[in-house]
């Protein structure tokens, strides 16, 4: 369970963050309002792993008070950034689509490399001295 006291004391370590390198920043009032109608919390004095799970964008929640670089990324975004879906309407994490483009090449490359095992086996069946031809 993370209350909003817990919210503002990280939110304000990434806003002196984003100060430092001369970024704008929102008021914790307004990070916190796009935070509850992000994730619909049960209840609206603090965040529980379920209502995180329910909402499937935990990683925009835990970028808001951790990694201020996604943070910044995913606020300046203005919806630029083509959302990627998966399992009924869930925006992918970073990490996810990172996950699935690796499957993929790793997938094909083992496609291609099977493929071109089968046509490049050249196997000599005859243990005389060679002479005869192979078919």
């Amino acid at each position: 369970m993370i209350s909003l006291y817990e919210m503002e004391y990280f939110y304000h370590d990434i806003e002196r963050k984003l100060l430092d390198k001369n970024f704008e920043t929102l008021s914790f009032n307004d990070v916190v309002c796009n935070l509850l109608d992000l994730v619909a919390p049960t209840n609206s004095n603090c965040v529980t792993l379920k209502d995180l799970r329910r909402c499937g964008l935990a990683h925009r929640f835990f970028n808001t008070f951790i990694n201020y670089i996604k943070y910044c990324e995913q606020e300046s975004s203005d919806g630029e950034r083509a959302s990627v879906k998966m399992n009924g309407d869930k925006e992918m994490s970073d990490w996810d689509q990172f996950c699935a483009v690796e499957y993929e090449m790793l997938m094909a490359e083992t496609e291609q490399n099977d493929g071109y095992a089968d046509e490049s086996i050249d196997v000599n069946l005859d243990d005389d001295d060679g002479d005869v031809p192979y078919p």
